[in-house]
């Protein structure tokens, strides 16, 4: 749908399996990352498809699917946050973002995910009376500098080793193509770069 290209579509496909998180981590029991793959990829198949060609019922599934994402790591909030940036660079996407069935969407991802934050939030609230906070202080500090430096190690972990497999298979394919960006690879563009 974004590149009209049938072969290219099918190495994407086939080529996530060279990514270490999916050719390999997931079999050691990351269930969790598995569903947040699992959303992400919904969600962006639902996005694409609002955006081509919106119709009602997208917008309670791309809700779901959203909502799903949420429950799945903290971390998905990325996803949803990084496709709004990119639409907002390109005239459809917009035109997707202001469409009010997105309420829609909205509420559908709130009833998915609000009942898990809302026991969430009550949970630390009473964590916070019974807590000591001495000792938890250098574990903070530690459990900190491991989320920091796993910024650095995850991303070359993820692509690994799918990156230098492109670069060696099709090193045209890791080239800017020549030309006027279109509008997908605006959008696409505008989300990776948030």
């Amino acid at each position: 749908r974004m590149t009209g290209d049938a072969v290219f579509a099918g190495a994407a496909a086939f080529a996530i399996l060279l990514t270490y998180q999916i050719g390999w981590n997931v079999h050691d029991g990351v269930t969790h990352t598995l569903t947040l793959l699992l959303a992400c990829a919904l969600t962006l198949w639902l996005f694409v498809r609002i955006v081509d060609a919106p119709a009602l019922w997208m917008f309670p599934a791309i809700g779901l699917a959203s909502g799903l994402g949420f429950l799945s790591k903290y971390g998905f909030a990325v996803a949803p946050f990084a496709l709004a940036c990119g639409a907002a660079a390109t005239a459809r996407g917009r035109s997707a973002l202001r469409d009010p069935r997105g309420a829609v969407a909205l509420a559908v991802a709130a009833i998915v995910a609000a009942p898990y934050y809302a026991l969430w939030l009550w949970d630390q609230a009473a964590a916070a009376y019974t807590l000591d906070g001495g000792a938890e202080d250098q574990d903070t500090v530690a459990r900190i500098a491991g989320g920091l430096l796993s910024t650095i190690t995850a991303p070359a972990l993820f692509l690994t080793p799918l990156l230098p497999a492109l670069f060696i298979a099709a090193p045209r394919a890791m080239a800017r193509p020549g030309g006027a960006p279109g509008d997908w690879e605006r959008l696409l563009g505008g989300a990776a770069l948030a």
